[in-house]
């Protein structure tokens, strides 16, 4: 009796460690299934995630395998030279054909463009080349630089020359002293001059090493057209980028989790050692439309009202940069509005952006003017959309090939 009681028991037992092993293995199949899903979305921009611990502050090879892993993922959205040529002759033919896509709304800004995070294809653009002051849209290469080459624990003495910029100001005073992670979120969420030539002095050693700095990491983007000299964005000689350009460096930024996760802060209260301030988010984008991932606006007298913003409905996730339109509320109108008519016309347009642009072999005799005419493109379009003639469009040789838009 008892030898068949323990006999049950020890069936009872073998059949309870199956079904355990098999909800087990059940488990790790669901998992691997959840990661496979995950590696199909490829490099489709999410929303910003849940705060992360700084990869400084994970202990020895994790913090460097989670170091390593951010950098692939944010040189993967780096274009190399040829891929930026190729992609800024993209946006000027998908510019000069804007007539045979869907039409758009009316715009009053100088430049403009819709692009597309996942694949950098240009969906609609307007002088997408065309080189502007870029204003306090400056300031997203002056926080991306900050994160990728400081130390956000690092405190930074405020020196006379930072606390005297001019307004838009956090308040900070000669002497006062505060962490870098401070003046990131100032620069960004308030747009703060102080906070970003603070930034350029403390990371930088000056506001000129920095400046190279930022075009250094603008390049590597792919934003060659892009040349700074500052780090806070008010209007300076040799200060410049293009429409295409700053949605290059916007794309490269949303991979950034700590930068992504600040885009959308409506609000901080810093403190440092010498006073404070609340400084709320300027960027009134993330307030108006829905799925908005944030980035950043601009404004100076001579760049006129400018944004760069993005926003994810599904899997697909556009950015809409709008440059010198003529007030505060027409740039977030037709922010909005292209924001729109991306995701309404993606199909059709991301067909157009895919149709390669023609390549012509100059001939003996061929002006820029004829080939123009020929092809019924402008001849700034040829010119945007090939780099060699930027310097000097006159210079054509025979047997050159031109990328015709």
């Amino acid at each position: 009796m008892f030898g068949v009681c323990r006999q049950n028991n020890a069936v009872q037992v073998l059949k309870s460690c199956c079904a355990i092993t098999l909800l087990i293995l059940i488990c790790h199949i669901m998992v691997g299934s959840a990661q496979a899903a995950a590696a199909k979305v490829g490099q489709a921009v999410s929303p910003p995630a849940p705060p992360v611990p700084s990869p400084t502050s994970l202990p020895g090879a994790v913090a460097q395998a989670a170091s390593s892993a951010a950098t692939q993922t944010r040189t993967s959205f780096m274009l190399s030279a040829q891929e930026a040529e190729r992609a800024r002759a993209q946006a000027a033919s998908q510019a000069a054909k804007a007539a045979e896509l869907p039409k758009t709304p009316a715009l009053t800004a100088a430049a403009a463009v819709v692009m597309d995070a996942d694949t950098a294809k240009v969906l609609w653009a307007k002088n997408p080349n065309e080189t502007r002051a870029p204003a306090s849209l400056t300031k997203i290469v002056t926080a991306l630089v900050a994160l990728e080459q400081g130390d956000l624990d690092s405190v930074a003495g405020i020196s006379a020359n930072a606390a005297a910029e001019p307004p838009v100001r956090m308040g900070l005073a000669k002497g006062n002293r505060i962490r870098l992670s401070k003046l990131v979120q100032a620069a960004i969420l308030g747009s703060n001059n102080d906070a970003a030539t603070a930034i350029a002095e403390h990371v930088g050693g000056s506001e000129a090493k920095f400046a190279q700095a930022m075009t250094l990491l603008a390049h590597k983007i792919g934003a060659t057209n892009t040349n700074f000299k500052n780090a806070h964005g008010l209007d300076a000689n040799g200060h410049y980028s293009t429409a295409f350009d700053m949605a290059l460096i916007s794309r490269y930024a949303l991979q950034n989790k700590t930068l992504a996760q600040l885009f959308l802060t409506p609000d901080v209260h810093l403190t440092w050692e010498g006073g404070q301030a609340y400084v709320s988010n300027i960027n009134s984008f993330i307030r108006r439309y829905d799925g908005a991932l944030g980035l950043k606006t601009g404004y100076t007298s001579g760049a006129g009202h400018s944004v760069s913003v993005a926003a994810q409905k599904g899997k697909r996730t556009l950015i809409v940069v709008v440059m010198g339109c003529g007030s505060s509320e027409k740039r977030w109108q037709e922010a909005e509005a292209l924001m729109d008519y991306g995701f309404k016309h993606y199909d059709a347009l991301m067909e157009a952006a895919n149709k390669a642009p023609q390549i012509y072999t100059v001939k003996k005799g061929d002006t820029l003017t004829g080939i123009a005419g020929r092809f019924g493109v402008k001849v700034a379009d040829i010119i945007a959309a090939n780099s060699g003639l930027v310097k000097d469009p006159n210079k054509i040789i025979v047997g050159q090939k031109l990328t015709i838009p």
